[in-house]
């Protein structure tokens, strides 16, 4: 079992996400640093309103016509000195029911710079095509898989340069 505490990294991934520990491994040794919040940064986006969106908020519960920039949920690495002071400011940030916009009132009560890492993990709205195998080769992770044969596509083509 690996010693989590001597770990300078956390990654919150989903599982549909597939993974090159490697590559990851390579960009934080290269990339990393004591304050890192990264993933793919909303820099600017606004609630939904119409009552039938899944992702509905009310003016009532927040005001505010934008978000505070966020990580997309589904990848984001946070360095281990982070991790404590997220966990207790969420103590204190009025919840909001989607864990990353939240993260996102947090990092900004924290004061936090967010490290837009798109083109590593990107989110599930510009993941690259599964036939597009010289940009798969550049990502730490990526998902949104149609079929078990993209999934083993992409698994390959992350694995080309990291092997």
């Amino acid at each position: 079992m690996a010693d989590c505490d001597n770990s300078q990294y956390a990654l919150f991934i989903d599982g549909d996400y597939a993974l090159n520990v490697d590559a990851l491994i390579s960009y934080l040794r290269t990339h990393g640093k004591p304050a890192l919040i990264g993933g793919k940064v909303w820099a600017s986006s606004a609630p939904r309103r119409l009552p039938s969106d899944p992702h509905y908020l009310s003016y009532d519960f927040y005001p505010y016509s934008r978000f505070p920039p966020f990580i997309a949920a589904g990848a984001i690495i946070i360095s281990r000195d982070l991790v404590q002071p997220l966990h207790i400011f969420s103590y204190f940030t009025k919840h909001v029911p989607f864990d990353d916009v939240f993260y996102g009132l947090v990092a900004k009560k924290l004061g936090l710079t967010l490290t837009d890492l798109s083109d590593l993990l990107p989110s599930w709205w510009s993941v690259p095509a599964a036939d597009d195998t010289p940009r798969l080769r550049t990502l730490i992770a990526t998902h949104r898989f149609g079929n078990l044969a993209e999934v083993e596509r992409i698994h390959h083509a992350l694995q080309m340069n990291h092997g």
